[in-house]
């Protein structure tokens, strides 16, 4: 036998427990939680006249909650409204004068002849933006040719640290930067620096070992004087605590 379903109209009345019962039951706050639960239903008083049978009074104080319920919502929509535009004008305000402030950087790149290499480091949108035909055909060609760090590593069979190392050293210095997501930086050296680093690279790696065993002989022997000096000092406050013993 299956099971008889309930209309929703069965269902509110169970739940807020009104049959023959609602004057008795829903005062004060169980009251306002019923207005409540009927207003988040979007209950109308004409669909659901079974909650408000022979009870004209309550029919009316619910159509006055209602009414404050959406003047109340209808105030903080204008205020999220409101927030958003602001928010909105201040992105708006904030990628303007980032602009301004790559304009005024590629004016000056170029000025010195560097406008290539500066709008290589833009993103695409604002390259294709910003960017003239020929300076975007160029930017094209030093893209496609240029290394990034890993392609770096397999040409020159060199780990992380030493690229790092010999481009601080401004060794392999970088062509130009792109900047991606968690405000990394990829870098991107031109297929000329690699080439003199890989004639070079054995040299630097024996200045490197070099200066390796020179600082490590240089830390041993102030180990050394650090550990003298301080077996000097203990030596010392020992003796004269047994001075101060022997003369009381």
């Amino acid at each position: 036998m299956t099971k008889k379903r309930k209309t929703p109209e069965q269902k509110l009345l169970r739940r807020l427990r009104i049959k023959n019962r609602f004057k008795g039951r829903l005062h004060g706050d169980g009251m306002l939680a019923a207005f409540l639960y009927l207003y988040r239903i979007d209950c109308d008083t004409n669909r659901w006249n079974d909650v408000f049978i022979d009870q004209p009074a309550l029919a009316a104080e619910y159509e006055s909650f209602r009414a404050q319920q959406a003047e109340v919502e209808g105030t903080q929509t204008l205020q999220r409204v409101k927030l958003r535009k602001q928010a909105e004008s201040l992105v708006k305000a904030k990628k303007q004068e980032e602009l301004n402030e790559i304009k005024l950087a590629l004016k000056t790149a170029r000025r010195f002849g560097t406008a290539v290499v500066y709008l290589a480091s833009l993103p695409t949108d604002r390259r294709d933006k910003l960017g003239s035909r020929e300076e975007k055909q160029s930017v094209a060609a030093m893209r496609k040719a240029s290394i990034n760090s890993n392609k770096a590593r397999q040409l020159l069979g060199c780990s992380i640290t030493e690229l790092n190392r010999w481009t601080e050293q401004g060794l392999t210095p970088i062509l130009y930067t792109i900047a991606s997501n968690y405000d990394i930086q990829r870098r991107y050296w031109a297929a000329e620096t690699m080439a003199f680093a890989k004639d070079n690279m054995a040299s630097w790696r024996a200045e490197h070992e070099t200066l390796k065993a020179e600082n490590r002989r240089v830390g041993i022997a102030q180990n050394r004087t650090t550990r003298q000096a301080a077996s000097d000092l203990a030596q010392q406050i020992t003796d004269e605590i047994r001075h101060r013993s022997s003369r009381r």
